[in-house]
């Protein structure tokens, strides 16, 4: 890679991680928001508490996968454009995008995401019982492992792009 091109690359992931960084800050926020509610029995929560839980971990999934799609567009051809482009882009930042970039997460992560992706759905349709205390509970308790991975993931990525590419 010459210089003008480094130069190139070295802007997009300045830019990129900018993005990225702010997507990051909000996910650690939203972690927060849903520790704080968490650490009541959700068995106990009324409707509106699971609305509000609901929603925060459906923002939770829109914020990574936002840095998600910062990344795609930025060092891919842009998002996946398919009718399971949600999915189809965990798969796309799992793998190395060749001379261009190292995966972005790992496969652990990806499983991870798609429980959170699957809700995110499943919320935003009005499906019925997405909403039971069971269901709400269990990724609560998974949250903060994957918040972090996440957050984690997305952080190391930047470096590992520099180092790809020899910057």
């Amino acid at each position: 890679m010459n210089l003008d091109a480094k130069s190139v690359m070295l802007g997009k992931i300045i830019a990129t991680k900018s993005l990225v960084k702010k997507q990051a800050k909000v996910i650690k926020e939203l972690e927060g928001e849903l520790a704080e509610l968490a650490s009541g029995d959700v068995s106990q929560f009324e409707s509106k508490d699971l609305q509000r839980v609901g929603r925060a971990l459906r923002d939770f999934h829109i914020c990574i996968e936002n840095a998600l799609g910062f990344i795609a567009h930025n060092f891919d051809d842009g998002i996946p454009k398919t009718e399971n482009v949600h999915y189809d882009l965990l798969t796309q930042m799992s793998r190395e995008s060749e001379n261009v970039r190292p995966a972005v997460i790992d496969k652990a992560l990806v499983e991870d995401l798609k429980e959170y992706l699957k809700f995110r759905l499943e919320f935003e349709s009005g499906e019925k019982d997405v909403l039971s205390a069971e269901r709400v509970g269990g990724l609560l308790r998974k949250l903060k492992t994957t918040s972090s991975a996440g957050r984690q993931q997305l952080t190391d990525f930047f470096d590992e792009v520099k180092k790809y590419h020899d910057i």
